[in-house]
C-alpha cells in the first residue's frame, strides 16, 4: 500500500468511526472511492503522479472528518437552531436576572435570608431557560414533523375528517358538557364530605359559569356540521379557531377571576387543570394559526 492510499484509509476511518455503526461500512466505501476519484482527477489535471503532498492538499480542501461526518449524518431537529441562539442566550438571561432583580432586594431588608432566597427564588429562577429549551425542542419537532411530508399531504389532513374519531370526540363533548352542567346539582347529592369538598362557589355559578353552556353547544355544532360535510373547509377551521380562542379566555378567566369551589384545596386543584387546559388550547390554537393556507396571490412584478 502507498503512502497517499494510508493516507485515504485514515482519513476515511477518522470521518466513519463518527457516524452511526450501521452508517459505517457504506460510508466507508463511498467516501473512498469519491477521494480516490478526486484525488487522481487533480493529479492528471496538474500533470503530475500522486504524491503525499498531493493527497494533504486534497483532505486539507475536503474539510475535518468531523465536519466531513456531519454532512453523512441524517440530521434531525435541533433543539436550538444556530441562528436562533443569540435571541436565546438574551432571552435566558434576561429572565433569570429580570426574576432575581425582583426577588433580591427582599435579601437586604431586616428579616431577609440569602440562603433561603438562594435555594428557593435564587435557584428557582432557573425554571425560566429550561422553559425556554423545551418551548424551542417542541418547536423544532413539530416543524420536522411537518416538513417530512408534502404540504399537499398536510392540506389534505386539515381536510379530511374521519368519521370514527370525530363521532368518539363528538360523544366526548356530549358526556363532558352534561357532567359539567349538573356539577353543581351532582354535588349535593354526594355524601360528606365529599359534598363539601366539591361543592360550587354560589357567586362563580351567578356571574363567571354561563360561558359553559354556548361554548360547549358551539364546539358540538362545529364538530357535527364538519362530521356531516366530511370535510373542514375555511369556515370550519376558522371557527374551531376562534372557539379555540374564546376557552382560552374563559378558563383564564374561571382561574384568575375568584374561587371556583368552595373548598379551598379542591379550587386550587380545578384552577390548575383549568389553566393546563387552556394551554392546550392555546397551543393548539398557534397550531391552527401556523397551518393556514397560503396565499395564492402572484407576486408583484417590479416595473
Amino acid at each position: 500500500m502507498t503512502t497517499w492510499e494510508a493516507l485515504l484509509d485514515d482519513y476515511v476511518g477518522d470521518v466513519v468511526r463518527r457516524l452511526p455503526v450501521a452508517m459505517r461500512s457504506d460510508v466507508g466505501m463511498e467516501l473512498r472511492g469519491l477521494l480516490e476519484e478526486s484525488l487522481r482527477a487533480r493529479a492528471d489535471a496538474c500533470g503530475e503522479p500522486i504524491s503525499e503532498a498531493l493527497t494533504f492538499e486534497l483532505l486539507r480542501s475536503f474539510g475535518e472528518p468531523v465536519e466531513v461526518a456531519t454532512r453523512y449524518e441524517t440530521p434531525s431537529f435541533t433543539l436550538i437552531p444556530a441562528p436562533a441562539t443569540r435571541r436565546f442566550l438574551q432571552l435566558a438571561i434576561g429572565g433569570v436576572l429580570l426574576q432575581w432583580a425582583l426577588t433580591l432586594p427582599a435579601v437586604f431588608t431586616a428579616n431577609g435570608d440569602a440562603g433561603r432566597w438562594w435555594v428557593t427564588q435564587g435557584l428557582g429562577a432557573l425554571w425560566w431557560p429550561g422553559a425556554l429549551v423545551l418551548g424551542s425542542a417542541t418547536r423544532e419537532w413539530w416543524r420536522a414533523r411537518r416538513t417530512a411530508r408534502s404540504p399537499a399531504d398536510h392540506e389534505i389532513d386539515r381536510e379530511r375528517v374521519r368519521p370514527a374519531r370525530e363521532r368518539r370526540a363528538l360523544a366526548g363533548i356530549v358526556i363532558g358538557a352534561l357532567f359539567v352542567c349538573s356539577l353543581p346539582w351532582l354535588a349535593t347529592t354526594l355524601p360528606q364530605p365529599l359534598a363539601t369538598a366539591f361543592a360550587v362557589d354560589a357567586t362563580f355559578l351567578a356571574t363567571r359559569a354561563w360561558p359553559v353552556l354556548p361554548l360547549y353547544l358551539a364546539v358540538a355544532l362545529v364538530r357535527g356540521f364538519a362530521l356531516r360535510r366530511g370535510r373542514r373547509g375555511h369556515a370550519i377551521r376558522r371557527a374551531d379557531a376562534s372557539l379555540h380562542a374564546v376557552w382560552v379566555v374563559v378558563l383564564s378567566w374561571w382561574s384568575l377571576a375568584g374561587p371556583v369551589f368552595v373548598a379551598p384545596r379542591t379550587d386550587a386543584a380545578a384552577k390548575g387543570v383549568f389553566m393546563l387546559a387552556a394551554l392546550f388550547a392555546l397551543a393548539r390554537l398557534v397550531e391552527m394559526l401556523v397551518q393556514r393556507r397560503p396565499s395564492l396571490r402572484s407576486p408583484t412584478l417590479a416595473r
